[in-house]
C-alpha cells in the first residue's frame, strides 16, 4: 500500500495513541483489582478484629504468615500449639460406662415378663403347605406373581434369538378370575 510520508505520520501517530491508550487502560485495570485486594485485605482483619470468632482470626493469620520473619513464625507456632495443648488438657475421656445405653422403660418390662414364660424366641412359624412363588420341581420362578389373581403364563416360544424367556411359567396356580 503506497502512502504519502504525511499519512504515513499521521498513521503512526494515531496507532501510537491508541497503543498508550490501551495501556492506560490496562494499568487503570490492574490498579482497581490490586485496590480490590487490598480493601478484601481490610475487611478480613475488620472482621478478624470484630468477631469473636477464632476460626476468622487464623484464616487472617493464615494468610499473612508469608510475610512474617521465621523467628515471628515460630512464635507463632508456639502459642497454637499452647492453645493445642490447653484444650487437650481439658478433654474428658469417656468412661465405658457412658457407652452403655441408659435405662429406658424397655428394661423396666424385661425385668417384669423375663425370658421363657411366654418368649416367641423358640417357636417356629413356618409351614411346609403350599408356597406361592415358588416352582419346587425346577428352577424359582424369579418374577413370581403374589397376586391372588391368576395372569396368563410367560411365552416360552422361541420367537426370535432375542427377548426368549427364561423365567418359567406358574401353571399350578388356580386361577381366580371374575368373569
Amino acid at each position: 500500500m503506497n502512502m504519502p510520508n504525511k499519512e504515513k505520520l499521521a498513521f503512526a501517530i494515531v496507532c501510537l495513541c491508541i497503543f498508550v491508550a490501551a495501556i492506560f487502560a490496562m494499568s487503570k485495570m490492574f490498579n482497581n483489582k490490586k485496590e480490590n485486594y487490598e480493601s478484601y485485605k481490610e475487611e478480613l482483619k475488620e472482621i478478624a478484629r470484630s468477631a469473636d470468632n477464632q476460626m476468622a482470626k487464623d484464616m487472617f493469620d493464615a494468610q499473612d504468615v508469608s510475610q512474617e520473619s521465621p523467628e515471628e513464625q515460630l512464635d507463632d507456632a508456639e502459642k497454637v500449639m499452647e492453645k493445642q495443648a490447653k484444650s487437650l488438657a481439658e478433654y474428658e475421656e469417656p468412661q465405658p460406662n457412658d457407652l452403655l445405653p441408659a435405662e429406658t422403660e424397655a428394661d423396666e418390662w424385661s425385668k417384669a415378663n423375663p425370658k421363657g414364660n411366654g418368649s416367641l424366641e423358640l417357636k417356629n412359624f413356618t409351614e411346609a403347605a403350599f408356597h406361592i412363588g415358588v416352582d419346587t420341581q425346577a428352577n424359582s420362578l424369579r418374577n413370581a406373581n403374589l397376586q391372588l389373581r391368576s395372569e396368563p403364563p410367560n411365552p416360552m416360544k422361541a420367537v426370535s434369538i432375542f427377548n426368549n424367556s427364561t423365567i418359567g411359567p406358574d401353571p399350578y396356580r388356580r386361577p381366580m378370575e371374575i368373569n
